[in-house]
């Protein structure tokens, strides 16, 4: 019997074929047979035909990204019907569409449709570390950052741990796949001063569109209502005693979160929904930051942690702002609250700086007129100050102090 060896990194397997041949009928060198005299064309045209077979497998194998192994060459001459990743995770995200948020179908479409385009007709059976591996390097000479590409693996590894218990493959190539952790980014919020930049721009005689995206943003920041949330919300229909009662649409749990005074006003002020486009949001308020004098990237779900962090500095306890944004953990609001703590510890210092060896500050005073003498890393400064108690003013001017350090 012949058999058709095929070589893959050093490694050897042999493809029986129908056809059989011995030392006098086949030339071993030429890879033909040479008798018997009314068979060897049909025989020839036979092998040939094996041949291209094998051919047009690996050649279909490579040129969709899939990793080149024996059984998929196997695979691919049998014909097996091999169902393939992008139409699984697509029947499965439109089966799951109303349990996600919109923005979450959004990002899971999106990844599915880079599997796609990176090897179309990949096979679930098909994944394994090696093509894991080559897709990675795809998507970092793409300019994918670490974040997004450990964001498009974990969306990649929901679906093969779907099909898996579908009983639709058996192995879990991410068993021996590293993911990678994703880089925490900054927690992005408004302070005190910027909130109230934000709110002055309501009497500021904005354009429609900005004002509509400044009055939910802000109604945000003090409420927690994620954008999601936020274009659902209804006075008339999620009121009750000062409270809002409604339904988390990314979690399903209901929160209940007191009314205070600022959103009370802010809720007359609706005319518009929020808008549906992520995009236009985010061009608004930069538009909105660049008209308060703010230079910070500012999304809408900024409003979400200024409203957990201001919360938590007036002194809310951790479990209560857990139980207000609808997190299923408390481990999830404690991120806020490394950042109240970081923001302690740097108001902490406004303590010690006067003790600092290089930094001293006198207060003299004469006919209810005083000065500030600051001795600061060996020079010596005068500052006239306003009519104030001497206390006072040195509480003021090491404040600003602090802020020159910081």
């Amino acid at each position: 019997m012949i058999n058709i060896c095929v070589t893959i990194n050093g490694k050897r397997k042999y493809f029986p074929t129908d056809l059989k041949a011995t030392a006098e009928n086949y030339d071993f060198d030429k890879n033909i047979f040479i008798a018997p005299k009314g068979e060897v064309e049909r025989n020839n045209a036979l092998l040939r035909k094996q041949f291209n077979e094998f051919d047009q497998a690996i050649f279909y194998l490579l040129q969709r990204n899939i990793p080149l192994s024996f059984e998929n060459i196997q695979n691919r001459l049998k014909g097996s019907e091999l169902i393939e990743f992008a139409d699984y995770a697509k029947k499965m995200l439109f089966e799951t569409r109303k349990q996600i948020a919109f923005k979450t179908y959004q990002q899971n479409d999106y990844c599915i449709n880079m599997v796609a385009n990176y090897a179309p007709d990949l096979g679930l059976s098909e994944i394994n570390t090696k093509w894991l591996s080559r897709f990675k390097a795809y998507m970092e000479l793409k300019g994918l950052k670490p974040n997004s590409v450990a964001t498009v693996f974990r969306i990649v590894r929901k679906y093969v741990k779907m099909a898996i218990a579908d009983g639709i493959i058996q192995d879990n190539p991410f068993q021996s796949f590293s993911v990678g952790n994703s880089k925490k980014a900054d927690i992005q919020y408004l302070d005190e001063k910027e909130l109230l930049a934000f709110e002055s721009l309501l009497s500021a005689n904005l354009e429609s569109k900005l004002q509509n995206t400044l009055i939910h943003f802000l109604h945000s920041c003090y409420t927690g209502l994620r954008a999601v949330d936020q274009r659902r919300f209804n006075p008339d229909e999620h009121l009750e005693n000062d409270f809002i009662v409604m339904q988390m649409q990314k979690t399903g749990l209901q929160v209940r979160v007191p009314i205070n005074e600022k959103a009370k006003a802010l809720q007359a002020m609706f005319n518009q929904k929020l808008k549906q486009s992520h995009s236009r949001i985010a061009d608004d308020l930069k538009e909105i930051c660049a008209k308060a004098g703010i230079n910070k990237h500012i999304t809408f779900n900024c409003s979400r942690h200024t409203f957990a962090i201001h919360s938590l500095i007036k002194g809310v306890p951790l479990e209560v702002v857990s139980k207000w944004l609808g997190h299923t953990s408390v481990t999830m609001t404690q991120n806020y609250a490394k950042v109240v703590d970081s923001l302690s510890h740097k108001e902490m210092k406004k303590w010690n700086m006067e003790e600092n060896e290089f930094l001293k500050i006198t207060i003299v005073g004469k006919n209810g007129k005083y000065q500030a003498n600051v001795f600061l890393e060996g020079k010596e400064f005068d500052f006239p100050l306003e009519e104030e108690s001497p206390t006072l003013l040195k509480s003021k001017l090491m404040m600003k102090l602090a802020d020159w350090f910081n």
